[in-house]
């Protein structure tokens, strides 16, 4: 998270309001939520490699379309065919494998949330 809170472009647009796992409950516009998604392991005929490909979803939410596609393409700008080093493990590669989006409905009386969810693979030797 402190890579995409160090991307100046994207912080112009969501502040801080990046978080894992639950949307936020009347925080304010745009946000990013961190999703995790599968975290597949990969095997060889003597049992687990270092080799793991989990995949996150980073979900934007806007009051706006528009604002919805600024995050995104400032999100995908940060994070698509991304390598180096992340929070002490080095990344090969992050690949967009999933981008779609709409309208999430909310309360009553509450105006509707746009909604882009990006999908990426991020693949990586585990450490011992």
């Amino acid at each position: 998270m402190a890579y995409l809170l160090g991307r100046t472009a994207l912080t112009a647009l969501v502040g801080t309001r990046i978080q894992f796992d639950e949307e936020p409950q009347g925080s304010a516009l745009p946000a990013i939520v961190i999703l995790d998604v599968s975290d597949v392991k990969h095997r060889d005929l003597l049992g687990q490699t270092k080799l793991e490909q989990p995949t996150r979803q980073f979900s934007v939410l806007a009051y706006t379309k528009s604002a919805a596609k600024a995050v995104a393409r400032q999100l995908k700008a940060a994070l698509s065919d991304y390598h180096g080093t992340l929070s002490g493990v080095v990344v090969q590669r992050m690949a967009l494998i999933t981008e779609h989006g709409g309208r999430q409905s909310v309360a009553e009386g509450q105006p509707p949330l746009h909604r882009i969810d990006l999908e990426y693979e991020i693949t990586y030797l585990k450490e011992e």
